[in-house]
């Protein structure tokens, strides 16, 4: 059966190593130990961990992250339509752009890869990129593969404002998985007593 690991249970995880081991070795070490065997950098992991808000049980698919991936794969022509489908505009030849407060959002879809930039001003960032056979889409129409959604999540989440590309079916879940933590967190604060 997977098991899925939070932000928290890492960090506790590496705590109560440290315990163990008699602080001999430090937090870091642990939290790369665990990065490397997931096949992750430490910092990259632990950030996508932290931002990411858990989809309940209820709304998950069942099988493993591999079923997922298999059942979902996307092709180039997919990749294209579906950022047509969640408010991109081809600007170019295989090129789609999308607002992203005060920045645009660049697909650039090739035979093989997908590059993403973010534009400022006359400065092009490049945020991202991938080879099309690692993307997927999940059940709520999201793209997987290209950090579309975490980073864009957390934006969300400081300014109030929700990516084009966030389906409709995203964002209510988002809101639901927001509401259920706070109402966890509220009767962990409630129980606890000095």
């Amino acid at each position: 059966m997977p098991v899925q690991l939070t932000h928290q249970n890492i960090r506790d995880i590496a705590k109560n190593l440290r315990e163990i081991t008699g602080r001999e070795i430090k937090h870091t070490q642990i939290i790369g130990a665990i990065a490397a065997a997931l096949g992750r950098q430490p910092n990259a992991l632990m950030h996508e961990l932290k931002n990411e808000v858990a989809i309940p049980p209820e709304l998950q698919r069942s099988g493993t992250a591999s079923d997922l991936f298999e059942r979902n794969r996307v092709t180039k022509t997919d990749v294209e339509a579906w950022a047509l489908r969640r408010g991109f505009t081809e600007i170019g030849r295989n090129i789609f752009s999308a607002p992203w407060g005060d920045a645009e959002i660049w697909l650039k879809v090739g035979a093989k890869d997908v590059e993403v930039k973010r534009l400022q001003g006359d400065h092009a960032i490049k945020v991202f990129d991938n080879s099309i056979s690692a993307l997927y889409l999940d059940q709520f129409d999201m793209l997987h593969g290209l950090d579309l959604f975490a980073r864009y999540y957390s934006y969300y989440r400081e300014s109030g404002e929700w990516p084009v590309w966030f389906s409709d079916e995203v964002k209510s879940n988002l809101r639901e998985a927001e509401q259920a933590t706070e109402l966890r967190k509220a009767k962990a604060s409630s129980s606890f007593k000095p």
